[in-house]
Formats: C-alpha cells, sequence, structure tokens
C-alpha cells in the first residue's frame, strides 16, 4: 500500500509524468495506490475516484473500463 498526499504538488510537468510513469509500474505489480491530489489530471489517471467536500466524501467514481481511462474526463497531464 502507498499512500501520497499531492505528490506532483510542486514538480513540474516532465517529473509529474516520471512519478504517475512510477506509480502505473506499482499497480502494474498489483499494488494498491492511495493519492489525495486537487489536480484533475492526476486523479484522471486513476481506477477509482472519491470525492471530498468538506471533510466529507461527497462522490466516488468507479471505472468500468481500463486503469487510466478515467483521464479522459480530465484532459492531458
Amino acid at each position: 500500500l502507498l499512500l501520497a498526499d499531492e505528490p506532483t504538488g510542486n514538480l513540474d510537468s516532465a517529473a509529474a509524468a516520471d512519478v504517475l510513469r512510477l506509480f502505473a509500474a506499482l499497480r502494474a505489480e498489483g499494488r494498491t495506490i492511495v493519492v489525495v491530489t486537487h489536480d484533475s489530471r492526476i486523479a484522471g489517471t486513476a481506477d477509482r475516484l472519491i470525492t471530498m467536500r468538506d471533510g466529507a466524501f461527497v462522490d466516488q467514481t468507479v471505472l468500468a473500463g481500463r486503469p487510466g481511462d478515467l483521464g479522459s474526463l480530465a484532459g492531458p497531464l
């Protein structure tokens, strides 16, 4: 289990892409990754999204396709 709080928050686009590639490799190994982010492009790489507002869960989106397909909702990184 990897917990990552704003893992790309202060990174440039190239470094953020490196982090996402690392996450993809870990996911391919069957690892679970929990990411907290405000960046919808990063969230778009997930296979499950839980949206919070004012400290409460307000929505959940579960992917029915391939991991990362939620990115089509958010646009490119």
